[in-house]
């Protein structure tokens, strides 16, 4: 039964606030705020999913052998990150975010 912690409702719940912000941007929600490019031609979007995404790897190389406490600390990165670009796209969706976020289910 030890195995089954992935399955909890905790992490099920944060899976699905992880997943929320692709499935938003399927839905073409879109703004100029993630538009805009730096000198550089990088888009914020671009820029912060790129530094998300190396802030989760370089977790796992430190967490390698406990997985538990990567999936944790990747959950939390991913709900920072999508509360940082839901912010880009519109105040009200990020206002709806981090109640779903802080809301006790």
């Amino acid at each position: 039964m030890s195995n089954q912690w992935c399955f909890h409702p905790y992490y099920m719940i944060n899976y699905l606030l992880c997943l929320m912000y692709p499935m938003m941007r399927y839905y073409k929600l879109s703004s100029d705020g993630l538009n805009f490019k730096d000198s550089w031609g990088y888009k914020r979007e671009s820029q912060l999913i790129t530094g998300l995404t190396t802030l989760i790897l370089l977790r796992f190389a430190r967490y390698f052998t406990n997985y538990k406490k990567f999936v944790n600390e990747s959950i939390f990165f991913l709900k920072a990150g999508s509360t940082m670009v839901l912010f880009l796209i519109d105040i009200r969706v990020t206002c709806w975010y981090l109640l779903a976020c802080f809301g006790k289910f």
